[in-house]
């Protein structure tokens, strides 16, 4: 499946960036590719910086990751990192 925008809310807005949290039935493979957020920029506000909790699926169960936006749009393609707690 691709992005869809209304999936996608806004729950925090912060000086330096905003938290966001996406629902969608694609695999984390699937939302960790470069360009899967690129629509995000025009619907979101998407920037570098921001944070996306997604719940994403793993043959139908429920997984729950957070992603870093590391470069947006202004360049021609989102991309993100998961991030781990350690």
């Amino acid at each position: 499946m691709a992005f869809d925008w209304k999936r996608i809310n806004k729950h925090a807005d912060f000086s330096e960036h905003k938290m966001f949290h996406y629902k969608t039935d694609d695999t984390h493979t699937a939302v960790s590719t470069s360009g899967y957020f690129n629509d995000a920029v025009k619907t979101s506000n998407l920037e570098t910086g921001d944070i996306i909790t997604a719940v994403t699926s793993a043959s139908g169960t429920p997984v729950m990751r957070e992603y870093i936006v590391t470069v947006n749009a202004s360049t021609g393609v989102v991309t993100t990192a998961q991030q781990t707690v350690s």
